[in-house]
C-alpha cells in the first residue's frame, strides 16, 4: 500500500472522527468506538416496552383496550376454552383397550350424534315420565293435520277455486250485492264492446324492414321507412341524434287503427305472431277486473315470498314489494301498469283465481271470448318469454281498446304517477311513474295519449302500446314491437300519429 493511502486511512479512522468537511468513500468503515454506539442503539431499540410503535420521530404506545373489547376477549377465551374441554372429553381414555377397527369408525359415529337430544328424550330420564310423551305425540299430530289442511286448501285452488266474475254497476235502484253468487253465463261480468279491427283500400301497408332494404338495394343500420305525406313528421332525438331527423319507422311490427271506424289505418307486420312481452300486463289487468267489484278496490292482499323468489329468479321488472308487504287491489293495478310491475301481477293473479296457472287460464278464456284465440295464447300474467306465449300487434290493439271502456282501467292506464303510502317497508312512501306518458307529452302527436303499455324482451326488442285523443275526441290506438331502444319506440308513435291523424 502505498505511503499516501496507508496516511488517508490513518486520518480517516483515527478516533472515528473524519475532518470537518469530508465525506466518507466507499471503502471507508466506521471505527471501533463509532460501531459500538450503533450496536447500543440497536441493543436499545430492541429493549423498548412492549407495545411501543414509532411515528417518525415521536413515541407513542398501543392503546389500551376498552372494556368492551376485553370483555369480549375475556368471552372469546371461555369458548375456546370450553370448546378444547368439549374436544378432550371425546377423546379415548389411554389407560383403556381399544379395539383398532372401533377406534377407526368412531368418527363415523359422529354422524348420529345429531340426533342424541331426540333420542335422549324418549331414551333417557325424560321419557319415564308419560306426560312428555303425550305431549310430543300430541304436537306431531297437531303439525301433520295442519300440514294436510294446507296442502288440501293449495290444491283446491289450484284446482279452480276462482273469484266469481263481478257484477256491473247498474244506476238502477236494484243493483246486484257483491255477496251474491254470480254466475259469468248469465253475463253478469262486465261488458266489453271488442272492436274489430279491419284493413281498408286506404291502409298504408308498409314493407317489412328485409322488403325495404331489398327494394332501395342496399344495407342500412336502421330500418328506416319515410312516412309520407307528412311533411313535418321529423322527430327530434336528445343531444342532438340525427337518427330521430329521418322520418321513419324502425320497429318491424306496428299498427295504427281508428276507433271510431275500426279501420287499420298503417300497418307493419301486424299479422305476425311475437311476443308482448309486458305489454301482456294490459290482458292481466283486463281479465282481473272482470272478477273484481268496485267495492275490493281497497281489499289488502299480502306479498309472499314465492312471489319475490319468482320476480328475482326470472328478472322481472317489479314495485319492489317484499315478502309480508302488504298492498290494496287498486295499489296492484297501478303496480301493475306504471313500473310493469310483475310482483304486483302475481298478488292480483293469486287475489283473483288462488295461482298464476290458474289465473292464466282465465285470460286465454278472455282471449276466447274477444276472437283472438287463434293467434294469441298466453302462459303466464308477466310476459316473461315463453315460446307458447304470443300474440299480434293487432290483438294487443284490440286488448287496450277493450281495456280503456272499463272506467277504472282508463284511470290506471292514463295515469302519469302514482303515490304509495309510507308504511313500515317504504318509510316515505314511493312513487310510481308511468315514463312512456311523462316522455311523450312533451312532443306534438296531434293531440293527448291518453293511455299507454310498454315492454321488453329480447326477443321482441323494445315494444309499446298507446291511445291517443284528439281535441275533437276521436281516438286512436298504435301499437309497435321489435325496435332497438325505447326512445326509439316513442318516436315511432310520434311519427304514426303526426302522419296519419288529422
Amino acid at each position: 500500500m502505498s505511503e499516501d493511502r496507508r496516511q488517508n486511512n490513518d486520518r480517516r479512522t483515527r478516533d472515528g472522527v473524519r475532518p470537518e468537511g469530508e465525506r466518507r468513500g466507499g471503502g471507508d468503515r466506521r471505527a471501533g468506538d463509532d460501531r459500538r454506539v450503533f450496536k447500543d442503539r440497536r441493543i436499545y431499540n430492541r429493549g423498548r416496552e412492549e407495545g411501543e410503535r414509532r411515528s417518525g420521530n415521536e413515541r407513542r404506545k398501543a392503546p389500551a383496550p376498552s372494556a368492551a373489547e376485553r370483555e369480549r376477549y375475556e368471552k372469546m377465551q371461555a369458548q375456546r376454552a370450553h370448546r378444547s374441554t368439549d374436544e378432550a372429553s371425546e377423546l379415548p381414555d389411554p389407560s383403556k383397550e381399544y379395539d383398532f377397527i372401533e377406534t377407526r369408525v368412531e368418527p363415523e359415529k359422529k354422524k348420529e350424534d345429531k340426533f342424541k337430544k331426540v333420542k335422549d328424550i324418549f331414551a333417557g330420564a325424560g321419557a319415564s315420565r308419560l306426560w312428555v310423551r303425550i305431549a310430543l305425540l300430541l304436537a306431531a299430530l297437531i303439525f301433520v293435520v295442519f300440514s294436510l289442511k294446507n296442502c288440501f286448501h293449495k290444491a283446491e285452488k289450484a284446482g279452480g277455486d276462482v273469484k266469481k266474475p263481478a257484477a256491473p254497476q247498474s244506476s238502477d235502484a236494484g243493483e246486484v250485492s257483491p255477496d251474491e253468487p254470480v254466475d259469468k253465463e248469465e253475463n253478469n261480468a262486465p261488458q266489453y264492446t271488442v272492436p274489430n279491427f279491419v284493413t281498408t283500400d286506404a291502409t298504408v301497408i308498409i314493407p317489412s324492414a328485409a322488403e325495404y332494404q331489398s327494394s332501395i338495394g342496399a344495407e342500412t343500420i336502421f330500418n328506416v321507412y319515410d312516412l309520407t305525406p307528412a311533411a313535418d313528421a321529423a322527430v327530434p332525438c336528445p343531444d342532438g341524434d340525427d337518427i330521430g331527423t329521418q322520418r321513419g319507422l324502425v320497429s318491424t311490427n306496428a299498427v295504427l287503427v281508428d276507433l271510431e271506424t275500426n279501420e287499420i289505418l298503417v300497418s307493419r307486420d301486424s299479422g305476425t305472431v311475437l311476443s308482448p312481452a309486458s305489454m301482456t300486463k294490459i290482458m292481466t289487468v283486463l281479465t282481473a277486473m272482470d272478477y273484481i267489484d268496485e267495492s275490493e278496490m281497497d281489499t289488502v292482499v299480502t306479498i309472499s315470498q314465492e312471489i319475490c323468489d319468482y320476480c328475482y329468479l326470472n328478472d322481472c321488472s317489479a314495485v319492489g314489494y317484499m315478502p309480508g308487504e302488504q298492498a290494496t287491489v287498486r295499489q296492484l293495478l297501478y303496480g301493475v301498469i306504471l313500473p310493469s310491475g310483475a310482483d304486483a301481477a302475481l298478488a292480483l293473479a293469486e287475489y283473483v283465481a288462488g295461482s298464476e296457472e290458474a289465473f292464466v287460464e282465465l285470460m286465454n278464456a278472455k282471449l276466447d271470448e274477444m276472437g283472438l284465440s287463434s293467434t294469441a295464447h298466453f302462459v303466464n300474467c308477466t310476459g316473461i318469454y315463453d315460446e307458447n306465449h304470443h300474440c299480434t300487434v293487432k290483438d294487443i290493439a284490440v286488448i287496450l281498446a277493450t281495456a280503456i271502456q272499463n272506467e277504472t282501467l282508463a284511470e290506471v292506464l292514463n295515469a302519469r304517477t302514482y303515490q304509495l303510502p309510507a308504511d313500515e317497508f317504504i318509510p316515505d312512501g314511493m312513487t310510481l311513474s308511468n315514463l312512456f306518458l311523462r316522455r311523450i307529452e312533451d312532443y306534438e302527436t296531434n293531440g293527448n295519449v291518453i293511455a299507454a303499455k310498454t315492454g321488453y324482451v329480447s326477443q321482441a326488442g323494445c315494444c309499446a302500446a298507446s291511445c291517443m285523443e284528439t281535441e275533437s275526441g276521436h281516438r286512436y290506438i298504435c301499437v309497435t314491437a321489435n325496435s332497438f331502444s325505447s326512445w326509439r319506440t316513442i318516436y315511432d308513435h310520434i311519427s304514426l300519429y303526426r302522419s296519419f291523424t288529422p
